[in-house]
């Protein structure tokens, strides 16, 4: 009975390791723009939004889909979508002048859907594919 509150206990540590490294990040991420804007302590929004939005959207169905954790599929689908993701949202905000925080919100219902469409359809097809599950099919036909 002991074994599952250790775990419970290093992931509520790890959980505040986490929060304690976002924390530390973002002191630093403050810093250094301080430091290039010459103190006048404005933070670029649209980063610090992105961070956000990221978080929320990805957040949302990981903990909404958490029987699929143990399928590799369903990590290696929200890998995919998270490096579009990034590299989407990268280019446009480096080339975009403005970006209101308030154009987030209905990109994120956009991927929102997305993601669980595609975590739908690829995570199971990515499972099948393994080396153990084709040689199961075989050997029962």
């Amino acid at each position: 009975m002991k074994k599952p509150v250790q775990r419970n206990k290093l992931r509520d540590f790890s959980f505040y390791l986490l929060i304690a490294f976002g924390v530390v990040g973002f002191a630093v991420v403050y810093a250094i723009n301080s430091a290039r804007t010459g103190g006048n302590g404005q933070l670029p929004l649209r980063w610090i939004g992105l961070v956000g939005q990221t978080a929320l959207t990805f957040g949302y169905p990981v903990a909404e889909l958490r029987p699929l954790w143990r399928r590799r599929g369903f990590w290696a689908a929200l890998g995919v979508m998270l490096a579009a993701h990034a590299v989407i949202f990268i280019g446009v905000l480096r080339h975009v002048r403005q970006w209101p925080l308030i154009y987030f919100v209905p990109v994120s219902f956009v991927e929102y859907a997305a993601i669980l469409t595609v975590i739908d359809r690829l995570a199971y097809k990515w499972e099948s594919r393994r080396p153990a599950d084709r040689g199961a099919s075989q050997r029962g036909s």
